[in-house]
C-alpha cells in the first residue's frame, strides 16, 4: 500500500438484550470523539443502525409542531366558508367542532395504536397532516347538505335529508382513503406498515366522528335556528333581516359560473378539445413511470442538513472501490475429509469468481491460514489436517484475530472431532456496484452460489442486503398493491352507486389521475421507493373524493333528461364543497415546505397533485365523460318512466317524500353559496 485517501473500519459488537444501551453509550462517545477535533488531520465520521434511528425520529421531531399552521389554517378557512349571507344561518361555531374533528381522530388514533403496542414512528407526522388535510371534506358536505334542507322546518326531517345527501358521499370517501391506506399494511417495510396502520386508524375515526358527533352538533344548531338565535352570539336573538352584504355577490356570481359552466363543459367543441389535452397529459405521464428510477438510500429518512446524509453519501463514494461479502457456512462437516475439504474450498473460489468480485486477493479465509500453520509443523504437507490444533492456532499472537471468525468447541478438538468447527465465516470483496437496484442480479448469483451448498447451510451476507431485496420487491407490490387499491375503490362505488356508467367513469377518472401522479412526479424528481409507493396508494383513495362525489349526484339526478341539466344540478349540489375539500387539504400541507425533507416533499407533492388532477377531472373531465355516456344509461322513455329516485329519503321511495326533495332542489337553485 503505497498511499490511500479514504478506509472504513468495521466494528461488530455482541452484548446481551439487556446491555443495549451501553451500545448505544458507545456510539454517541464516539461520535462525540470523531467531531471533537481532536484529529485535525482526519475527517471521521460514523454510523449505525441507532444514530439513523435518531435522525430519522429528529426529522419528525423537528417537523411535528409544524402541524400548528395547519390546524389553524384548516379552522380560520373551515369557519370563513361557513358564513352564509344570511347571517342567522352562518355556523362559525359548528365549523370550528368540524375542524377539530381530525384532531381528535388522529390522537385517539395515537391513544389506540399505543394501547395496542404499535410503536409511534416519525413517518406517522405525515398521518398527522394528512388526515387534517383531508378530515374535513366530510364538514363541507355536510354543511351544504344541511343548507340544502333548509325548506324543512323539523330538525328531525332536515337532519334525515342532510344524512341522506351527505351519508353516502362521506362514507365513499372514508371508506377509499381508509383502504388505501389498508393495502400497504402488508408492505415489506416497517416505517410504511406502521403509516398505513395509523392512517387507517385516523381515516376511520374520524368517519366515525363526522357522522355521530358533526351530525349532533349540526342538530343542534338546528335548534338555534329555530330558536332565532345568532350564529356567533348564540345566547341573543338573531335579527332576520340581516345578511353579509360582501356574499351576495359571490352568491350570484357562482350560480352564474355553474350555469355557464356546465354549459361549456359539456359541448362538443369543448369534448373534442379534451381529448387532445387528455392526449398530451397521458403521454408526459407515460413518460414520467417508464422514465422513473427506483433509489432506496437511507439518506431520504433524514433532514438534508442531517449528519447521517453527509456521512453517507461520503461513505457510498468510497465503498465503490471495495466492498466486504460475508460468507456464513453453519454445517462445514468433516475437514478431515479431503473431498469435503476441498469442496469448502471450491465454494470460497466460487464467490471469488462472480460478477464484481475482487478476486483472491480480497477473500480472508481462515481455512487458508490455518493450513499454513499446520503446514509448519508437520514438514510441508499441506493436505494434512487435524482439528486438534486449533485451539493453539486461535491462541497464538499473530493467528489470534481469527477467533472472531470461527465457532468452535474445544473440547471436540481436543478429540480431533468434526464438531470441534460448528460455524465459520469467511469475507471476499466485491467492487463497483453501490445502487441497490445495481445489487439486484449480483445478490441473486451469490445466493445462487449458496443454494448449490444447501447441505452446507451457506448464506451470503452484505449489510446492503436488505434494501436490495426492497428494490427487488417494489414492483411486484406495484402490481399487486395498485390493482388491489383499485379493486377495493371499485367494489365501495358499487355498493354506493349502483349505477354502471357512473361506477364505470367515476373509475376511469381515478386510473387518470393516479397514472398522472405517479408519472408527474416522477418527473418531478421523485424516485420509486416506499414511500412513494406509499404516496401512490394514497392517491388513489384521495382521488375518489373527487370522482365519486360527481359520480354519485350525477346519478342521483335521473329524473333530469337533459345530460346539461343534471352536470348543472351536480354542481350546485356538491361542486362548491368539493373545491372546498380540494383547496383546504392542498393549503393544508404548506407548512411542510418550511422543513424540507424527502418524505415531506413526496407526501406535499403528491396531496397538491392528486387536489389538481383531482379538481380537474371531477369539474372538466368527469361532466364531459358522464354526458358522452349518458345515453347508455337508459333510454329516454325509462327514464321518464323511473317512479322513484335516490332523491327519496327513505328506501321505498314514496312519492311525498320525492316531491319534498324536489321541492328543496328548487328553492336552492340559485343558491349554491348559501
Amino acid at each position: 500500500v503505497e498511499s490511500y485517501d479514504t478506509a472504513i473500519l468495521y466494528y461488530y459488537m455482541v452484548v446481551p438484550k439487556s446491555d443495549e444501551d451501553v451500545v448505544k453509550k458507545w456510539e454517541v462517545e464516539a461520535r462525540r470523539l470523531t467531531s471533537s477535533g481532536k484529529y485535525g488531520l482526519l475527517d471521521a465520521g460514523l454510523s449505525s443502525d441507532n444514530l439513523l434511528t435518531e435522525e430519522v425520529e429528529r426529522m419528525g421531531t423537528e417537523t411535528a409542531p409544524l402541524l400548528v399552521g395547519a390546524i389553524v389554517f384548516m379552522i380560520l378557512f373551515v369557519v370563513l366558508t361557513s358564513l352564509r349571507y344570511e347571517r342567522s344561518r352562518s355556523k362559525p361555531w359548528e365549523a370550528m367542532i368540524g375542524a377539530l374533528i381530525p384532531i381528535m381522530a388522529n390522537i385517539s388514533a395515537i391513544g389506540l395504536m399505543s394501547a395496542c403496542g404499535l410503536k409511534f414512528q416519525s413517518i406517522v407526522v405525515c398521518t398527522l397532516f394528512l388526515v387534517q388535510a383531508v378530515g374535513c371534506d366530510g364538514v363541507f358536505v355536510m354543511l351544504r347538505a344541511w343548507d340544502v334542507s333548509k325548506c324543512h322546518t323539523d330538525v328531525v326531517t332536515r337532519m334525515a335529508v342532510t344524512m341522506k345527501d351527505a351519508g353516502p358521499s362521506i362514507t365513499i370517501t372514508s371508506l377509499t382513503n381508509a383502504l388505501a391506506f389498508a393495502v400497504d399494511i402488508y408492505s415489506f417495510t416497517p416505517a410504511i406498515q406502521t403509516f398505513s396502520i395509523y392512517s387507517t386508524a385516523a381515516c376511520v375515526l374520524c368517519y366515525i366522528y363526522q357522522i355521530l358527533l358533526f351530525s349532533a352538533v349540526l342538530a343542534l344548531s338546528g335548534r338555534r335556528e329555530e330558536k332565532g338565535m345568532q350564529a356567533i352570539l348564540w345566547w341573543r336573538k338573531a335579527d332576520p333581516k340581516a345578511r353579509y352584504s360582501a356574499l351576495r355577490w359571490l352568491k350570484k356570481f357562482n350560480a352564474d359560473v355553474i350555469y355557464r359552466w356546465s354549459r361549456i363543459v359539456t359541448a362538443w367543441p369543448t369534448k373534442i378539445a379534451l381529448v387532445f389535452v387528455l392526449l398530451a397529459y397521458w403521454y408526459g405521464a407515460l413518460y414520467g413511470v417508464l422514465t422513473m428510477k427506483t433509489d432506496l438510500r437511507v439518506q431520504k429518512l433524514a433532514l438534508p442538513n442531517s449528519y447521517i446524509v453527509k456521512y453517507k453519501d461520503i461513505h457510498e463514494n468510497a465503498i465503490t472501490a471495495m466492498q466486504p461479502l460475508t460468507i456464513v457456512v453453519q454445517q462445514p462437516g468433516d475437514l478431515k475429509n479431503s473431498t469435503q475439504l476441498h469442496r469448502l474450498k471450491k465454494l470460497v473460489k466460487d464467490y471469488e469468481s462472480t460478477t464484481f468480485s475482487y478476486g483472491s486477493d480480497s477473500t480472508f479465509f481462515w481455512l487458508s491460514a490455518y493450513q499454513e500453520f499446520l503446514a509448519f509443523y508437520a514438514d510441508g504437507d499441506e493436505e494434512y489436517f487435524s482439528y486438534s490444533e486449533i485451539p493453539t492456532f486461535l491462541k497464538s499472537a499473530s493467528y489470534s484475530f481469527w477467533r472472531a471468525y470461527l465457532h468452535i468447541n474445544e473440547t471436540a478438538c481436543d478429540n480431533d472431532q468434526p464438531d470441534c468447527v460448528q460455524q465459520y465465516i469467511f469475507n471476499t470483496g466485491y467492487h463497483t456496484v453501490v445502487k441497490y437496484t445495481d445489487m439486484i442480479p449480483v445478490l441473486a448469483e451469490w445466493r445462487a452460489i449458496a443454494a448449490n451448498y444447501s447441505d452446507l447451510g451457506v448464506y451470503a451476507y452484505t449489510e446492503r442486503a436488505l434494501f436490495t431485496d426492497q428494490a427487488d420487491q417494489l414492483a411486484d407490490s406495484i402490481y399487486t398493491n395498485v390493482p388491489m387499491g383499485l379493486v377495493c375503490m371499485v367494489i365501495v362505488c358499487i355498493i354506493f352507486i349502483p349505477n354502471v356508467v357512473s361506477i364505470v367513469c367515476a373509475m376511469l377518472s381515478v386510473i387518470s389521475i393516479s397514472f398522472g401522479v405517479f408519472g408527474y412526479l416522477s418527473l418531478s424528481g421523485v424516485d420509486l421507493d416506499p414511500l412513494s409507493l406509499a404516496a401512490l396508494l394514497m392517491s388513489i383513495g384521495f382521488s375518489v373524493d373527487y370522482t365519486a362525489h360527481i359520480s354519485y349526484h350525477y346519478y342521483k339526478f335521473t329524473s333530469k333528461a337533459n345530460p346539461t341539466e343534471r352536470v348543472e344540478q351536480t354542481l350546485k349540489a356538491i361542486g362548491w364543497p368539493t373545491m372546498q375539500g380540494g383547496l383546504a387539504t392542498a393549503f393544508a400541507m404548506w407548512p411542510l415546505l418550511l422543513k424540507r425533507s424527502y418524505l415531506t416533499t413526496v407526501f406535499l407533492k403528491t396531496v397538491v397533485l392528486v387536489v389538481f388532477l383531482g379538481l380537474a377531472h371531477s369539474m372538466i373531465v368527469l361532466p364531459a365523460l358522464l354526458t358522452c355516456l349518458d345515453r347508455f344509461n337508459c333510454d329516454k322513455q325509462g327514464c321518464k318512466q323511473k317512479k322513484s329516485t335516490p332523491e327519496s329519503i327513505n328506501s321505498s321511495g314514496s312519492s311525498s317524500h320525492t316531491n319534498i326533495s324536489t321541492i328543496c332542489s328548487s328553492s336552492t337553485k340559485n343558491d349554491s353559496i348559501s
